[in-house]
């Protein structure tokens, strides 16, 4: 199954959880997902992506681009954007104010890198491989942010396939004290959906909670993890 069959097998899942689920709580969904026959597994199952951390003042300069473009793939609305030869953005873009809403962040990130609205080959290899039924290798991905964003997104890299932690347990892995809140900033501003995987950072009371894609795409993710964990 390629892992864009994956996304939209989990995202039906997701609706359907929604319609019989009294709470959206990581008890509930444990037992929803014990049900299930675990049967639709995609070879990239449980790899770790190979990232590149770059500091945002080291790399963004206005002489750097980045390259970014909209696809439609298989039901599921895409942003992708790379700088030279890797990726550094993936957003679901669902509907017209998502787009927005990202552009605008590329925005943001990515200034004051000149942003081109095209194509690139790093791009075209990456849609080739969520596009694939068999794929050996994950694409190259470099993450771009500040040193505390980076931190943050590097210990979510350190989770397991399956492994869910809190915003404050997340706060104390990165080491300072009572920053829930600044933690769920840069968790939201996680550039590389999927990837880097912000959606097993949950509620402290274990509540699925919000998710910038989507409360149906993170439900989704979580599910597909409970059950193939088990």
């Amino acid at each position: 199954m390629s892992l864009l069959n994956y996304w939209n097998y989990w995202q039906m899942e997701a609706e359907r959880a929604l319609q019989v689920l009294p709470h959206l709580s990581l008890l509930e969904l444990q037992k929803y997902a014990s049900q299930k026959v675990p049967d639709r597994r995609v070879l990239h199952q449980g790899q770790k992506p190979v990232v590149s951390l770059s500091q945002r003042a080291s790399v963004l300069v206005p002489a750097s681009s980045i390259s970014y473009s909209f696809y439609s793939l298989q039901n599921t609305e895409l942003l992708i954007a790379s700088h030279q030869d890797k990726i550094c953005f993936l957003g679901f873009v669902d509907t017209t104010k998502a787009r927005n809403e990202a552009v605008r962040q590329l925005e943001r990130s990515f200034s004051p890198s000149i942003l081109k609205p095209e194509s690139s080959p790093a791009q075209l290899a990456f849609l080739a491989y969520l596009s694939e039924d068999k794929s050996s290798h994950l694409p190259a991905f470099e993450l771009i942010g500040t040193d505390f964003q980076l931190r943050v997104w590097y210990e979510l890299l350190q989770l397991e396939w399956g492994e869910f932690i809190s915003y404050q347990e997340l706060a104390g892995r990165v080491g300072i004290e009572r920053g829930s809140q600044a933690i769920g900033t840069a968790v939201g501003r996680n550039p590389l959906a999927y990837f880097i995987p912000c959606h097993r950072v949950l509620q402290t009371s274990g509540g699925l909670g919000g998710f910038r894609w989507g409360v149906l795409r993170k439900l989704g993710f979580v599910l597909a993890e409970l059950e193939e964990y088990e």
